[in-house]
């Protein structure tokens, strides 16, 4: 299997990815989750009938914090997520 480090990977390439399974899967689906960085442009892109639900925390867990503390996206609120269109709010609890 190839290894691609996720830095070689152009943020338009991941964004365009990320719309085209949007809109091939969003007719067959109650809702997608999609996170803001690369995912906004492919909220607009879901079907009328599918919701949007977007996750608030960043990937993974940082292992020297004790506990699984999820980490939240900088720069973001829930109410920032909403005005960007999520119907729901996603945070992982470990």
């Amino acid at each position: 299997m190839l290894k691609i480090e996720k830095q070689a990977v152009p943020h338009e390439e991941l964004e365009e990815f990320k719309s085209i399974v949007v809109r091939a899967h969003s007719p067959h689906a109650s809702a997608v989750l999609l996170e803001p960085d690369y995912g906004l442009s492919a909220a607009t892109q879901r079907a009328s009938s599918s919701g949007l639900l977007m996750a608030y925390e960043v990937s993974g867990y940082d292992p020297n914090v004790p506990g699984r503390i999820p980490r939240l996206l900088e720069g973001w609120s829930v109410r920032r997520l909403l005005d960007a269109g999520a119907h729901c709010i996603k945070v992982l609890l470990y």
